[in-house]
This record gives structure tokens, C-alpha cells and sequence, in this order.
């Protein structure tokens, strides 16, 4: 069978070979998400026979899953698109990704009597969270702030301070330490002084890493205020009981006045309105002028059951080592030293949110004061929408019968359902082509393959190219795939 154009060369090679395998190497996936790890084969005579198939992927040594005479899973997070392997599609489907994932994965391939084996290596990636727990400087003097970046892998991170724009020196970043899910942590410092005519001071953590598509910022605006200024009362030499009398009840109702000015206030619980299905989100909620010995609770409201969110200790943020919220519902708690014995405690839960189990949930968070079984203060938070962006997979294309072409491509992991799609081929202006599409399995969102099949002899022609377009509410614009005899080496744009 003779194939034109580049594009099918490279595709599926020449026939002259009874077996050839293409893989994808290296992938990048995120920690907690699903990804493809892509291998496909062709064979000299389609289509595939079953009989003659073995398919075997590996990992440090261990069999993952192995395709015979059935499919058989060894690892619980494997699984392969069986339906779509007489296409010649040995792709493994991984979920639930963990650190531990990362590494060089082996794609064997039998077509008795020959074989193939290639490797795919898997770049696992975690993106960073920021916390910068708020504080109370005053007018003229030097502020200590801390920047607590979290949760990111791999290790190599570059944290800076700005204001206005400009970066702040003198600013100090802590050795990455390690967390029990294998992702990192710092903290980054810096002193600043603020002049007395100052009303605010806003400040930027400014935050680089390779999961990054562009540095991640967390703005933070703190208002200065006087700094309180000791009273000294003289002391009185009295010898008149009345006077004694009126120096108690003015410093009962001075007492009072200061309470009433300095009793527990809350702020509104802070976090996007749009969530993305795999991707912490972080809420934080901040009490002013607490006593000490506050306790803050998180619960979660779903379809009339409350939980708790179970809290880490409360930390001090003069303490040399932070205490971060792990990822999932966690709770992390963080309290700043006010004048009279008072604390600032920022507390912040982070998410990771799931389709099914986070949709129409009402967060709360409650302070309590020391030795009181009352709530002092409740916030809620709720009507967030969440949403998964489609991942594409790249145009694979493998020869049929005949004088026939099959192209497909996967759109995994979005969420909600409603995406629509469109194939289109030729050369200058492109024609809508027929297409099919089925949905695949997925641990989150939604995912569907879709498949076309064009005539071999289109890609004779050296301006002939496909595109396939979909658009999805997650999505600011349309996203696109493309290949073509002359760039083979596939475009695609917002991916």
C-alpha cells in the first residue's frame, strides 16, 4: 500500500515494516490528575488481529497491565481504551497521579512473531499555593511579612517580593522542606518600613515554577495604623471615699469601652468563585482581635449532612517552621501577635475539588473563644461554580483498509458535559468532515474520543491539513489541533 506525503511517513512510517510502534516522550501530567500516557502501533497487513496481539506496559520493574487473550490490570489506577486498540492504540490511561508516579514507563508491543518496546517518561507536577497571613503594621515602623508557598513539585522554585512593581530586597527564602504527599514547601521574608505619612503598604509575592505557564502573584494590601501609645495613670493620694467610688466605676466603664472596641470580628471567608475540577483552590477567612485560646472550625454543608474539616495546630507566624494546609479539606491555621494579649488568626482551608462531591456545598467557619461552647462568629461560603478545561491528546492518524485514513483525538477530563466539536480538512479554505465521537471513562469529568476517517489520497496534496475545534464553558475561546503534510509536528493553540 503506498501512502503520499510526508505526514503518513511519519505517521505510520512505511509498510515495508511488519511492526511499528510511536510513542510520546517525555509527558508532563498533574499531581492528583489523570493523564495518557500515548503509544500506538502500526502493523504491516490491518486490520489488527487480536490473536496475534500482546500488549504490556511497565513501570520501575512492575507490570502495570498486560493485554492477551483479556485485559489484565495489576495496578488499580491502570487501564487501557480497550475498544480502541484494533485501531492500534496501546495508550495507558493513568489516574489519580501521586509524586511517586514520575519516572521512565516501558510500552511493549507483540504482533507475533515480532516486537516492539519504547519508553515514555512522566514528569509529575504539582502548582504552588500561596498564603500571606495578614498583619497589623504600624505607621513608621519595620513589618516582618511572610510569604508560605506550598504544595508544588518538583523542588526548584524562585520566590521574590515586590512592590509596586519593583523588587524589594533584602527579602530571604527558607530551604524547600519536603511534606508527607512528596510536594515542597518554603517560606519566603522580607522587612519593610513604611514612611508616617503612609496609608497602606501593598506588597506582591511573586512566585516562579516550572507547573507555571507565567509567575503566580498573591497581592496583599496592609493598613497602617498608630501605634498605641502606653497611659500611665498617676497614682492618687486620696482620702475621700467618694473619690474612690468614681475612680472604680470610670475604670469599669473604660473596661467596657475597651472590650467593645477590641471584641472578635470576622472577616468575609475570601476564594474564587470558579473552581477547576483537580486544582486546590484556597479559602481563607480572618479573625481580628481574638483572645488567645481561639478555636476556628471548618465544616462542610452537602445535601443536608455537615462534616468537619479537621484542622492542623495553630501556628505562630514568628515560629521558624510553617505549618501548611495539606491538600484535600485541611484546614491550616496561622495567628499574628496584637498589642493587650490579642492575636490576628488567619485560618485557610484548601480543596481540591471533585465533580459530584464539592457541586452546591456550603463551607462554614466558626471562632469560638476559649472555654465557650457558644459561636462567636460564623461565615459561610458558597455559589461557586466548578469546571474542568478539556486536555486535548495529539491528531493520531493510522491507515484502514482500503484507501482510508483514521484519525482520532481525546478530549479528557472536562467538565460540565456540553462541549461541541468539529473536524475539518483541505487545503486553503477547510470543509467540515464527518465525525464520530464516544464517550471513554474518566476518574474525573468527562472525556470522549472522536474519530474521522479521510481518503489516503488527500495527503498527496502538500497543503493538506486537518484540524479538529471544540468549544466548552470552561474555555475563554476556541481551542484547536492541527497537523499538516508540511508541519507534521502538530499545532494547536490555548493548550
Amino acid at each position: 500500500m503506498e501512502v503520499g506525503g510526508a505526514l503518513l511517513f511519519l505517521l505510520f512510517s512505511s509498510a515495508c515494516d511488519a511492526l511499528q510502534l510511536f510513542v510520546n516522550s517525555p509527558q508532563a501530567a498533574t499531581l492528583g490528575a489523570d493523564t495518557l500516557l500515548q503509544c500506538h502501533f502500526v502493523v504491516e497487513n490491518p486490520p489488527v488481529d487480536m490473536s496475534y496481539l500482546s500488549i504490556t506496559w511497565s513501570f520501575k520493574g512492575k507490570t502495570l497491565l498486560k493485554v492477551g487473550d483479556m485485559v489484565q490490570a495489576f495496578e488499580p489506577r491502570a487501564r487501557i481504551d480497550e475498544p480502541d486498540i484494533l485501531n492500534g492504540n496501546a495508550s495507558l490511561i493513568l489516574s489519580n497521579l501521586t509524586i511517586n508516579d514520575g519516572g521512565t514507563y516501558s510500552c511493549s508491543v507483540l504482533y507475533s512473531p515480532f516486537s516492539k518496546e519504547e519508553t515514555v517518561t512522566l514528569k509529575i507536577q504539582a502548582k504552588p499555593k500561596v498564603i500571606i497571613p495578614e498583619q497589623v503594621p504600624f505607621r513608621g515602623k519595620e513589618t516582618l511579612l511572610k510569604c508560605y508557598v506550598f504544595g508544588f513539585y518538583p523542588m526548584e522554585i524562585a520566590v521574590s517580593w515586590l512592590k509596586n512593581g519593583q523588587i524589594l530586597p533584602g527579602s530571604s527564602t527558607s530551604k524547600p522542606l519536603r511534606d508527607e504527599d512528596g510536594t515542597f514547601n518554603v517560606t519566603s521574608t522580607v522587612t519593610v518600613l513604611s514612611g508616617d505619612s503612609d496609608a497602606s503598604l501593598n506588597l506582591s509575592c511573586h512566585v516562579q515554577h516550572p507547573s507555571l505557564p507565567g509567575p503566580l502573584q498573591k497581592d496583599v494590601e496592609l493598613l497602617l495604623t498608630e501605634e498605641e501609645k502606653g497611659v500611665s495613670v498617676a497614682a492618687l493620694v486620696v482620702s475621700m471615699v467618694v473619690i474612690l467610688v468614681f475612680t472604680a466605676v470610670g475604670l469599669l466603664l473604660f473596661r467596657k469601652y475597651a472590650r467593645e472596641q477590641e471584641k472578635l470580628k470576622m472577616s468575609e471567608i475570601r476564594g474564587p468563585r470558579v473552581w477547576t475540577l483537580g486544582e486546590p483552590v484556597q479559602l481563607l477567612c480572618v479573625g481580628y482581635h481574638c483572645p488567645e485560646g481561639t478555636e476556628i472550625k471548618w465544616t462542610k454543608l452537602h445535601k443536608g449532612h455537615e462534616t468537619m474539616i479537621n484542622p492542623n495546630p495553630m501556628t505562630d507566624c514568628q515560629d521558624t517552621e510553617p505549618l501548611l494546609g495539606e491538600e484535600g479539606h485541611k484546614a491550616a491555621n496561622f495567628k499574628v501577635k496584637e498589642r493587650r494579649g490579642y492575636v490576628t488568626i488567619n485560618s485557610a482551608v484548601i480543596v481540591t475539588p471533585t465533580m459530584g462531591e464539592d457541586e452546591g456545598v456550603v463551607f462554614k467557619c466558626r471562632f469560638f473563644t476559649k472555654d465557650s461552647k457558644k459561636i462567636n462568629e460564623e461565615k459561610e461560603f458558597k455559589d461557586f461554580k466548578i469546571q474542568g478545561k478539556p486536555q486535548a491528546t495529539d491528531i493520531k492518524c493510522v491507515p484502514l483498509d482500503g484507501n482510508s485514513v483514521q484519525c482520532s483525538l481525546e478530549l479528557l477530563r472536562f467538565y460540565p458535559k456540553g462541549l461541541q466539536l468539529k473536524w475539518s480538512s483541505g487545503t486553503g479554505s477547510l470543509k467540515d468532515v464527518p465525525f464520530e465521537e464516544h464517550e471513554i471513562g474518566a476518574a474525573s469529568g468527562f472525556s470522549i474520543r472522536s474519530t474521522c476517517v479521510i481518503n489516503e489520497d488527500a495527503f498527496t496534496d502538500p497543503n493538506f491539513k486537518i484540524r479538529v475545534t471544540w468549544e466548552h464553558s470552561s474555555l475563554d475561546d476556541l481551542e484547536y489541533k492541527e497537523i499538516s503534510v508540511t508541519d507534521p509536528g502538530k499545532r494547536s493553540n490555548g493548550i
